[in-house]
């Protein structure tokens, strides 16, 4: 089974919740303007799009330079605009079930999930907040996505619903006729781009995290798998003391991978920034003012934290997401995923509430800093 390459930009865009992003900067012509982009959605991804950035990831690692003949004898590139800079997203055509599987790797039980998502793009373009260069930021679409039909008479009964709901009410006149034969997909660019960049190795990809392939996928269906076995029966870490959801591990698993540093026993990660990139519902504002009595000048600070019993419970959501990679490692399901065999010891995760940090360890390869099938690449 082929692998993915994950990349950093993406997975740091991911785990960045809206309180991390500085709105207060972001100039709007009126309050109209300011509402819109105070909305959740423009600046968060958590959850947002986690089976199609696996498939497009997956094409990236796997398919970056392949080409293919069309019907008039040109040569074309299977990723469209890799040295196109007036563009600001690549291109790519597939086949839709060809993406299904990038994407979900055969778990054809999860194909609702993907087409739910596919179609709201369709039907909804989202505009986001994104990085563009070191000083300025862009509002686009992440992602693209268009559907290219075949003739009507091959449509079915759930596509001419699920095509029905691609127009908003006050279009009800239009109707759509054929059946879903191709996806035309454009990603942005700074998202991707370290998936096309040489390394040192010879081969393409730079700072990315490794990951199974359909990393969400996988991760769902060993947590069903765990619940299904009873796994945490009698324990402390049942689904009734511990809830833990797909998004989170795999939030977790991102976060943790963009930390280490492949150096020491341990990783070290600040409670509050970790909470707030995959857990930001439990960061708490604490507002403090006072008033120098000889220049009658009032200071304001805000002070995010979070409170020891959430930091506890978050402990918890870090131990079990550790146990499912491994039990995913096991089942062979996190082949070439970043902790697997450099394993993180859940029986060694520790928070410290006066220091405000969440202490794991690791347990690395004997004899060797960093293994010889982890490339440079990944790190840097």
């Amino acid at each position: 089974m082929k692998n993915s390459k994950y990349p950093r930009a993406l997975a740091k865009v991911e785990t960045t919740s809206r309180r991390q992003y500085n709105i207060e900067k972001i100039e709007a012509i009126d309050s109209k303007d300011i509402a819109l982009l105070h909305k959740k959605g423009t600046f968060t991804f958590a959850n947002a799009y986690p089976y199609i950035f696996d498939g497009i990831s997956f094409l990236c690692t796997n398919h970056a330079t392949d080409r293919w003949t069309d019907s008039d004898g040109s040569i074309r590139d299977v990723i469209e605009r890799q040295n196109d800079r007036t563009e600001t997203h690549y291109k790519t055509v597939l086949m839709l079930n060809t993406f299904m599987d990038m994407a979900l790797n055969g778990h054809r039980k999860y194909k609702r999930n993907l087409l739910k998502q596919l179609y709201k793009l369709v039907a909804h373009p989202e505009k986001k907040v994104l990085p563009y260069t070191d000083d300025y930021n862009i509002i686009t679409e992440a992602v693209r996505i268009d559907f290219i039909l075949e003739n009507k008479n091959q449509l079915s009964e759930k596509e001419k619903k699920r095509l029905a709901n691609l127009y908003n009410k006050r279009e009800k006149g239009k109707k759509v006729n054929g059946k879903i034969k191709l996806i035309v997909i454009e990603f942005y660019k700074p998202l991707f781009e370290s998936l096309f960049l040489g390394n040192s190795m010879g081969k393409l990809g730079k700072k990315y995290i490794q990951v199974p392939k359909a990393l969400n996928a996988e991760i769902k269906a060993t947590l069903e798998e765990i619940v299904n076995t009873g796994f945490y029966n009698d324990s402390d870490l049942g689904e009734k003391n511990v809830a833990l959801y797909a998004a989170e591990v795999r939030a977790i698993f991102l976060y943790i991978a963009l930390h280490d540093n492949r150096k020491g026993d341990y990783i070290s990660i600040d409670a509050v920034d970790f909470a707030e990139s995959c857990f930001p519902g439990d960061v708490k504002i604490s507002h403090k003012e006072w008033t120098d009595g000889e220049l009658g000048y009032t200071e304001k600070e805000q002070k995010k934290y979070i409170s020891k019993t959430d930091g506890l419970k978050i402990r918890a959501k870090i131990i079990k997401a550790i146990i499912t990679l491994k039990q995913m490692g096991r089942s062979g399901r996190m082949d070439g995923g970043q902790f697997i065999p450099v394993e993180l010891d859940e029986t060694k995760v520790q928070y410290n509430y006066k220091s405000r940090a969440f202490r794991i360890k690791v347990l690395r390869p004997q004899n060797t800093a960093f293994p010889k099938y982890y490339p440079n690449e990944i790190r840097s």
